[in-house]
């Protein structure tokens, strides 16, 4: 018997595992990523793939996948940014994309841009009661296989108001982004690092894997050799407690697709990925881990990240999302909104962060998590001034950043607008400025030492 064999048969590897792909306009890439999952050694999987309003013929060939593999299910929606297609995901194996369902369900997603009047409230990092709004995730279609009589496949639509089969009952989730990949056997090591770890009498919720990356379409053997692994300090697959987790943290954290979560334990927290930002793994990912009692690292590379010019998060001149449109109308040109887009998000992270933080009993825990991260989120944050204009109301906010940003260690011009905050403008200013020079600075000692060093060897 092979091991594969040997782990699908084996009683600690009878879970279900829930895969959610949102899919915005990434039809080169796509039918390479969901072949990934149809190719995973491990087979019982469900996978809800999330079209957010894709224009690009992603859509189709997202059809042609479920029409392929019974256990894919299509959700098509308006565009709403990738926080947004993930809680989507979420809520669809928790079953609250009934509509039928009563007043009281908090399904709505939350802090949309021009929406954040729930900012600083002690459930900030939760869903807000949004009872009066149906369909918020605003899904026009749900597609899936079904077999006629004569055993001939087709795909199957249906509205969010007809009558449809409630989602499988999953164990784990585990998020893939659609212009990345998996290795064949990613879904497989997860299980087996969730074994491990119970093994060791450490059960962990939450798995974190390594991975490549690479640029372009194809790695071609090049990968890049950062990664969040060996950046944080791990050299060998552990289990670590949330406080051991903090004192890896350096700078700021990410978790959104780098591994899979118990999925028992991401419904007792009732957490989710904060909508309409960019950067929106950040706190997802330090808000998982701090509830968690154990997370296992795996330094095994599973998965294949690809960093393009056009995604989300590094595209500076072509057009913003549907859900952004209203946001960038504020502005003049693309990179006056990608300024503010960015610096707004890391605000709004900030208060999120700021909420979350104040929900933690452990003191030391909480002083020790804002003193690794909070500098550079409020470093991020600050850069809000520099927009010309402020359409979502944020620096008037600036002073529940302040509050929090006293008890940190904090360069000179900082401390300076702590103490001044009308200030702001005028230190990031001469912040800026005072970079420039010294990279000026750098550059001519460099270039005069290149002349004197010729100048020997004409000698």
């Amino acid at each position: 018997m092979s091991n594969n064999q040997s782990l699908q048969e084996s009683t600690a590897f009878h879970q279900s595992i829930g895969v959610v792909i949102p899919i915005y306009n990434v039809a080169p890439y796509l039918r390479e990523c969901l072949d990934s999952v149809i190719n995973q050694t491990y087979k019982n999987l469900h996978v809800v793939l999330v079209n957010d309003g894709s224009t690009d013929g992603s859509l189709e060939i997202a059809k042609e996948y479920v029409l392929k593999d019974s256990r894919f299910v299509l959700l098509d929606k308006e565009n709403g940014g990738l926080s947004e297609a993930r809680n989507t995901g979420i809520d669809y194996f928790t079953n609250k994309l009934d509509l039928h369902i009563g007043g009281g369900d908090n399904r709505n997603p939350k802090y949309i841009f021009g929406n954040n009047t729930s900012l600083g409230s002690n459930n900030a990092f939760r869903k807000p009661n949004t009872s009066t709004q149906s369909n918020p995730y605003r899904i026009k279609q749900i597609f899936s296989a079904q077999r006629d009589s004569c055993n001939q496949t087709s795909l199957y639509s249906e509205s969010l108001q007809d009558k449809h089969s409630a989602p499988p009952e999953i164990d784990y989730i585990i998020f893939l982004d659609s212009d990345d990949y998996w290795r064949e056997d990613c879904v497989q090591e997860c299980l087996k690092a969730f074994a491990d770890s119970k093994a060791q009498g450490k059960q962990a919720e939450v798995v974190m894997i390594n991975y490549y990356s690479f640029s372009g379409e194809k790695p071609n053997q090049t990968f890049y050799t950062w990664t969040w692994n060996h950046h944080m300090g791990f050299t060998q697959q552990c289990t670590i407690t949330p406080s051991q987790f903090v004192q890896h943290i350096q700078g700021h954290f990410a978790f959104g697709w780098r591994g899979m979560i118990d999925f028992h334990f991401l419904q007792e927290i009732g957490l989710y990925f904060l909508a309409g930002v960019l950067y929106e793994d950040t706190n997802f990912g330090i808000m998982l881990f701090l509830q968690a009692k154990n997370i296992h690292v795996i330094m095994e590379k599973l998965y294949y990240y690809r960093i393009r010019e056009n995604s989300i998060t590094t595209s500076v001149t072509t057009a913003p999302s549907a859900y952004l449109k209203t946001l960038s109308e504020s502005f003049d040109n693309p990179k006056q909104f990608n300024t503010y887009k960015s610096a707004s998000s890391w605000f709004l992270l900030s208060l999120q962060l700021i909420d979350f933080c104040e929900t933690l009993q452990d003191k030391i825990l909480r002083a020790q998590l804002l003193q690794k991260i909070f500098p550079y989120y409020f470093s991020q944050s600050l850069l809000i001034f520099e927009s010309t204009r402020d359409p979502l109301l944020l620096r008037e906010k600036l002073p529940l950043l302040i509050s929090c940003a006293r008890t940190c260690k904090l360069p000179l011009y900082q401390r300076i607008i702590i103490r001044y905050p009308s200030l702001a403008l005028l230190m990031i200013t001469l912040q800026k400025f005072y970079k420039s020079i010294t990279m000026l600075t750098f550059r001519s000692l460099r270039l005069a030492k290149r002349i004197l060093k010729a100048l020997l060897r004409l000698k």
